[in-house]
C-alpha cells in the first residue's frame, strides 16, 4: 500500500478503491502541515483549477516533501507552463480529463522511476510489506486480507513499535465521506491478531491509548 496526499478530495476518492492510505487536504497550508508529521510515498497537486499560484505550489511542496515525487494535474488551458512545473520540481503531470486507469498507471509510474523502489520490500520481524503490489507477507506466506485489515496492519507497520491511537488510524483508515464506525477498528484488529498469530509479531493495545505492531517478547 502506497501512502499519498492530495490537494484535491475528487483525486483522493479514486485511490479509495485500491490498497493506497489516502490523505486529502485542500490547501498549501493544510499539505504542508500533513507532510510535517506525516511519511508520503507521493504527492498529487490538483492545480486544474488554477485557485492559487501554481508555480508557488509546485515550489513550496518540492521544497517540504524534498524526494517525494510530485504529480500535477492541469487543464488544457494551463498547459503552457508544464515545462515550468517541471522545472520547479514536478516529476510528473496529466491533463483532464483522464481515466481513472491514466490516474493509477502515472502514479505508478511514479513510484517506479522514485527512491521507492529501491525499497520495494519493506520488513519488520517476520512480517514483509511490498510497497508497490501491496502484498503482504509473514513467514513468507501471504495474509488473505480484506481492504480494512490491510489499511489498519500498514498503518501499524509504518510506526514500527510506536503506539498509534484510534483516532490516528480511523483518519488515515477512513475517507471523509465514508459513513464508518470507528468502532470497528477493533474489529479489523481482532482479526489481525489471529492473522499473524504464531509469527512472533503480535498487536499490542493499551485502553484509552491506541494500538502498536510490535516483536513478541
Amino acid at each position: 500500500m502506497e501512502h499519498g496526499t492530495y490537494c484535491n478530495p475528487r483525486i483522493s476518492s479514486l485511490l479509495d478503491h485500491t490498497r493506497n492510505a489516502v490523505d486529502s487536504v485542500d490547501s498549501i497550508e493544510d499539505l504542508e502541515d500533513h507532510i510535517s508529521v506525516g511519511q508520503y510515498d507521493y504527492v498529487t497537486l490538483d492545480l486544474s483549477s488554477l485557485e492559487f499560484n501554481a508555480e508557488d505550489a509546485v515550489s513550496t511542496c518540492n521544497r517540504r516533501v524534498k524526494q517525494t515525487p510530485i504529480l500535477v494535474v492541469l487543464s488544457p488551458a494551463n498547459r503552457n507552463i508544464i515545462s515550468k512545473l517541471l522545472d520547479l520540481g514536478a516529476d510528473d503531470f496529466i491533463l483532464r480529463p483522464f481515466e481513472d486507469e491514466d490516474f493509477y498507471a502515472r502514479v505508478t509510474s511514479l513510484l517506479k522511476r522514485t527512491k521507492v523502489i529501491n525499497y520495494k520490500v519493506q520488513e519488520f520481524g517476520a512480517l514483509r510489506f511490498d510497497v508497490v503490489t501491496g502484498m503482504v507477507s509473514v513467514n513468507n506466506k501471504y495474509l488473505e486480507l480484506t481492504k480494512r485489515e490491510h489499511g489498519v496492519l500498514e498503518i501499524l507497520f509504518r510506526s514500527k513499535g510506536n503506539m498509534v491511537s484510534k483516532d490516528q488510524i480511523a483518519e488515515k483508515l477512513f475517507s471523509t465521506d465514508d459513513d464508518a464506525d470507528t468502532s470497528s477498528i477493533r474489529i479489523y484488529v481482532s482479526r489481525l491478531r489471529q492473522k499473524i498469530k504464531g509469527s512472533g509479531m503480535s498487536i499490542r493495545s493499551i485502553r484509552g491509548m491506541g494500538y502498536s505492531l510490535d516483536l513478541e517478547n
